[in-house]
């Protein structure tokens, strides 16, 4: 079975936290918009739960020792 699908999608969700973080951090949206990310990096964070809690196990171990849910 591939599973460089799962890894696809924990890259995509890195890269998209990323993205959500950094928009955050600058400062320059307004109320409305930082609620907006915030919401973003809450579905991602579970998202992210969602997949390791189901489908990490289809993963080689060595690799899954990476993805595990941090924080």
């Amino acid at each position: 079975m591939s599973y460089t699908y799962l890894l696809d999608l924990y890259s995509l969700i890195e890269k998209r936290t990323g993205q959500a973080t950094a928009r955050i951090q600058s400062g320059c949206l307004n109320d409305s918009a930082v609620e907006f990310q915030r919401g973003r990096l809450e579905m991602l964070r579970q998202f992210r739960i969602f997949l390791t809690d189901n489908y990490n196990s289809k993963l080689p171990r060595r690799i899954r020792r990476n993805f595990s849910v941090k924080g």
